[in-house]
């Protein structure tokens, strides 16, 4: 039995931070201020990269198709379209999982996707997101 090697190299990050000398006169805890500005902007640059990496100097993203990541043959898009989506596309997503991710299972959505999404009716004219927020 073979097995293969994957290498992990580190990649810099660094993130430069402006306050003016009046700022820093003016905050009571400029430790905390200078922590909470440098935790958002790499946090932003993190999830950038985490999302949308290409995999070279960057994580791979999760939204990015490779070879090297999770192959497209595992994508599920029955009754979905890039358009438009299907609320019966969307509950075969779910169980297309494996049973035992099904109860921490989250939505990742782009703004235009839940949007859509918001916008399904059911046969009578009524929008599925306002029952399922009821139930």
């Amino acid at each position: 039995m073979a097995f293969g090697r994957r290498e992990l190299h580190p990649h810099i990050l660094t993130k430069g931070l402006k306050i003016s000398r009046k700022l820093l006169g003016k905050v009571p805890d400029v430790e905390s201020l200078v922590r909470d500005r440098l935790a958002y902007k790499f946090g932003v640059t993190m999830e950038k990269a985490y999302l949308t990496g290409i995999g070279a100097g960057q994580p791979l993203g999760v939204f990015v198709a490779s070879n090297d990541g999770i192959p497209t043959g595992r994508d599920y898009s029955t009754g979905n379209s890039a358009t438009a989506m299907a609320f019966d596309g969307l509950i075969g997503a779910k169980y297309t999982l494996k049973q035992q991710y099904w109860a921490k299972a989250a939505w990742l959505l782009h703004r235009d996707g839940a949007a859509q999404i918001a916008k399904l009716k059911d046969s009578d004219g009524q929008y599925i997101w306002l029952s399922l927020i009821h139930i």
